[in-house]
C-alpha cells in the first residue's frame, strides 16, 4: 500500500535542509508559512500548498508549543525589520508611501503575533462606587416612599380594616381647644 508519497517526499525534504528545527527557526526569523511552503516541492515539481504544509507542522502535537514560541519570536522579527525600513534613507515621495505600508503591516502583524509586547493595549472599564452615595440616595428614596402613605393616611377620615390588618401606624389629626394641632397615633396590631 502506497501510504502518502507526498507527505514523505516533502518530510524528506524538510530533513535534508535541517528537519523542523530549521523550519522553526525560519518561521523565527520572520519568514511567513506561504513564503516557506513555496520552497517545499512536490514530486511533479510543483509547489506544496499552504494548507497541505501547515497540516504537516501541526502533525506532531509536540511541536506545537515550539511553533507558537517561533511565532511570538517572529513577532521581534518584524518589529525589526519595520524599524530598518524606516530607517533606511528614501529619495522620493513614492518610496516614503511604498515604506510607510510596509512598516505598518509589520508593526501590526508584529501586534497580532505578540500582544503582550507589540499589541495596542485595550482600554479598560473603569467603574467607580462611591457607597455613600448610594447610601444617601436610598435613604432620600426610602423617605420618599415612606412619606407617600402617610401623607394619604392623614388624608382619610377613618381607616380601612385592610390597613388595621397589616399593623399600619395610623396618624389622626385633631385640633384643640386652644387651637394648635394635635397628633395622636396608634399602631394596629398585627
Amino acid at each position: 500500500m502506497a501510504a502518502k508519497p507526498v507527505e514523505r517526499f516533502v518530510k524528506k525534504q524538510i530533513a535534508d535542509q535541517g528537519g523542523w528545527p530549521r523550519i522553526l527557526e525560519r518561521i523565527a526569523s520572520g519568514e511567513t508559512l506561504t513564503a516557506i511552503a513555496s520552497t517545499l516541492r512536490r514530486p511533479d515539481g510543483d509547489a506544496i500548498s499552504y494548507g497541505f504544509f501547515r497540516r504537516l507542522l501541526y502533525q506532531d502535537p509536540r511541536r506545537v508549543p515550539e511553533l507558537h514560541e517561533a511565532k511570538r519570536v517572529r513577532a521581534e522579527a518584524w518589529a525589526d525589520q519595520a524599524l530598518a525600513k524606516s530607517d533606511a534613507p528614501m529619495s522620493s515621495q513614492v518610496e516614503v508611501g511604498q515604506a510607510r505600508v510596509q512598516i505598518d503591516a509589520r508593526l501590526r502583524l508584529a501586534g497580532l503575533a505578540d500582544r503582550e509586547q507589540y499589541g495596542e493595549s485595550k482600554p479598560g472599564i473603569q467603574v467607580t462606587v462611591n457607597s455613600a452615595t448610594l447610601h444617601v440616595d436610598a435613604l432620600r428614596h426610602r423617605m420618599v416612599d415612606a412619606s407617600r402613605p402617610l401623607v394619604e393616611l392623614l388624608s382619610k377620615p377613618e381607616s380601612s380594616a385592610a390597613d388595621s390588618e397589616r399593623g399600619v401606624v395610623l396618624a389622626r389629626v385633631e385640633q384643640s381647644d386652644t387651637g394648635g394641632d394635635s397628633f395622636s397615633t396608634s399602631a394596629a396590631a398585627p
